[in-house]
This record gives structure tokens, C-alpha cells and sequence, in this order.
């Protein structure tokens, strides 16, 4: 609220003490940054990071009461039994990558 009413100005630190980013890295180091984040991401299965970004947006506009309870169990309970969720689920206990991880020549 602080900051809204005073319209001050302040850093990267401040920023990050407030929650508003996660990290800061030297400007010189931006684009490495960037891509270990891409990378970290493409290693997530794509319709996991579908359903995840769909939740959190329903997650946004709800109460959380039992029924918003209710609906975050299924969906997680439904993209772990999706082909997908089994793959990755198997590819774990097979000690390997998932299929999604596959390199492929481009």
C-alpha cells in the first residue's frame, strides 16, 4: 500500500524483499537467466503446465472454501492419470527422461 500511495521509487532488492520478483541477476547474466528458466519449464510436461496455469487463474477469481478445495484435488487427481501424468509417473520409477524430454532435431 506503501508504495502505491507514495508512488516511490525503489530497486531490485526492495522489489524482492516485497514478493513483486523472485531473483535479480546482473545484466550481463540476463539472457543465460532467461534460458535456465525456459529450460526448466520445457522439462515440465506441457499439459501439466496447461492445467497449472488454468488453476492458478481459477484459483484467482474463487474463495477458497470447500468446493475450491474440491476442484484443485480433481484437477491435480486428473492430469496425474492423463497419459501424460503416467508417463511421467513411469519415466521416474523407470529412472529415465519422459517422452516429452525427448531431444528432437529441429
Amino acid at each position: 500500500t506503501r508504495y502505491m500511495l507514495t508512488a516511490e521509487r525503489f530497486d531490485a532488492g526492495v522489489a524482492r524483499k516485497l514478493g513483486l520478483i523472485h531473483e535479480k541477476v546482473p545484466a550481463n547474466e540476463l539472457d543465460t537467466a532467461i534460458g535456465d528458466f525456459v529450460q526448466i519449464l520445457l522439462a515440465n510436461g506441457p499439459e501439466a503446465l496447461k492445467a497449472c496455469k488454468m488453476l492458478i487463474e481459477h484459483v484467482d477469481s474463487h474463495l477458497l472454501d470447500d468446493e475450491l478445495r474440491h476442484f484443485t484435488a480433481n484437477e491435480i487427481s486428473r492430469i496425474r492419470i492423463s497419459p501424460e501424468g503416467q508417463e511421467g509417473l513411469k519415466a521416474f520409477f523407470d529412472k529415465r527422461s519422459p517422452g516429452w524430454q525427448e531431444k528432437k532435431d529441429v
